[in-house]
């Protein structure tokens, strides 16, 4: 399989800046840094590894409709 080179939109980074704090919180929650350190990684290799046939089978609407991924539950 090939992988392919993914990157991180620039509005991105404005946006995990509105959901997550530049610190942990107090209880553990996750900072922004967290986030950049231990999960970006893992989600860009996962885009990476996508064949293309898996995203042809996809629900058209299902990458075109949703610009942005937000997490109701976060917020600062």
């Amino acid at each position: 399989m090939t992988r392919r080179n993914t990157r991180v939109d620039p509005h991105f980074f404005a946006e995990l800046d509105n959901q997550l704090p530049e610190s942990r919180g107090p209880n553990g929650e996750p900072s922004a840094s967290d986030f950049l350190v231990i999960d970006l990684p893992t989600i860009s290799d996962a885009f990476a590894d996508i064949s293309l046939t898996s995203i042809s089978e996809t629900k058209p609407d299902t990458f075109t409709q949703q610009k942005r991924i937000v997490n109701p539950t976060v917020h600062r």
